[in-house]
């Protein structure tokens, strides 16, 4: 594990350990629309996902912990994808692990910013993981009794070369909307 992750981590539960007592789940998932380009000026591939899915290396699913109000959030976001034709099949998977915090939490609109940091692996004729890393600026709006949020967020995601393939550095820029439900 890089450097770089194991301070991530370390701070993402710091930030979370004084509000650990009065924790609460939450459940979502995300509908997206994003650009992808790779870094080789060899064009960009326009993606929309109902839900949001990882051939656009977007997770469609989310599971977090939070504090009471979810001012302050761990979020594990997932998504995978398997297709299997005689002589060939495909699959790809996707896991992020970040931190989401609102602000301005006593109001019904607040802004909400992110940061997530995973893995994608594809695996077609041969398998290969390669590290992925999301920032996410937006706002989120509180559903009637404080039983969840939906939200909105500009995102820019960045998914790194992956040498066994010989894919190439891919930027995502786009927007993402879910929601979530607390539990």
């Amino acid at each position: 594990m890089s450097r770089t992750i194991r301070w991530f981590v370390l701070v993402l539960l710091g930030c979370l350990a004084r509000s650990a007592y009065a924790g609460s789940w939450s459940l979502g998932a995300h509908v997206s629309a994003s650009v992808v380009r790779g870094d080789a000026n060899e064009g960009s591939t326009g993606i929309w996902g109902a839900p949001s899915n990882v051939l656009g290396y977007q997770p469609a699913l989310r599971v977090a912990w939070g504090d009471a109000v979810h001012k302050n959030d761990v979020l594990l976001d997932v998504g995978g994808l398997a297709i299997d034709q005689p002589g060939s099949n495909l699959s790809l998977a996707i896991a992020t692990l970040g931190y989401q915090h609102a602000f301005g939490t006593a109001h019904s609109f607040s802004p909400i910013v992110d940061a997530e940091t995973g893995a994608v692996r594809e695996d077609d004729a041969q398998v290969s993981w390669a590290p992925l890393f999301g920032l996410g600026a937006g706002v989120r709006h509180l559903i009637r009794d404080d039983h969840g949020a939906v939200r909105i967020e500009a995102r820019w995601d960045l998914v790194e070369t992956d040498h066994t393939t010989g894919r190439p550095r891919l930027d995502s820029f786009g927007i993402r909307a879910g929601f979530d439900l607390w539990l």
